[in-house]
């Protein structure tokens, strides 16, 4: 009984909810090419330094979790973009 109360109370937590919503949302972004343009200018302007594209995911990662407030799932979605472009 304690067990399936628990698994509930997990199920109903809306924070859990917006995890899956915020991947999807990072495949869209992958998928329509959004973030291959959006690496693109941002090593226009960090391209001279040294770790450019590095400095690029940590400044587009620190907005896009300012913006939505939930670090764990933006951290999801920007692994899922970033790693791409980062290994390429």
């Amino acid at each position: 009984l304690i067990l399936t109360s628990k698994t509930y109370g997990l199920m109903t937590n809306y924070v859990l909810v917006a995890i899956p919503l915020f991947i999807l949302m990072a495949q869209f972004l992958d998928k329509s090419g959004v973030a291959e343009d959006l690496y693109e200018s941002m090593y226009i302007v960090f391209g001279p330094v040294r770790g450019g594209l590095a400095m690029a995911t940590i400044v587009v990662s620190t907005v896009f979790a300012a913006t939505t407030g939930i670090i764990g799932a933006s951290v999801v979605a920007m692994g899922l973009l970033a790693a791409p472009t980062m290994l390429s």
